[in-house]
């Protein structure tokens, strides 16, 4: 369960969004969310195109199974989706689609290091 450490930042920000759309946070929720998405989605881009998501890490028992991420990921697209077409919202759908792209590219990754 050490893997619960390395995965405080994915958890808050799924909950961040979670508690953003439902109107449990103020505008700084919404500002993290707006920054955070595209910084990630950047560094995935970055990391493909120049094959530094092949670097495999040393230690393996700290990293959370990748199932773990995919849930994540279908959270955050799912919630993101549904303010969207709930609050007729453009920036939900935009973000959604950000976070498919950052799911796609860590699958992508995810199958390049077993490689």
């Amino acid at each position: 369960m050490k893997w619960l450490q390395s995965a405080f930042i994915d958890i808050a920000i799924t909950l961040i969004i979670v508690l953003w759309v439902f109107g449990f946070l103020p505008e700084w929720g919404k500002w993290i969310v707006y920054i955070y998405t595209p910084l990630i989605a950047a560094i995935k881009i970055l990391a493909f195109a120049t094959g530094l998501d092949k670097v495999k890490t040393k230690n393996t028992r700290t990293e959370p199974p990748s199932l773990f991420y995919h849930l994540l990921f279908a959270i955050n697209v799912a919630v993101l989706l549904y303010a969207h077409f709930a609050h007729r919202h453009m920036e939900p759908g935009i973000l959604a689609g950000i976070w498919v792209l950052i799911w796609i590219l860590s699958a992508l990754s995810e199958r390049r290091k077993m490689a």
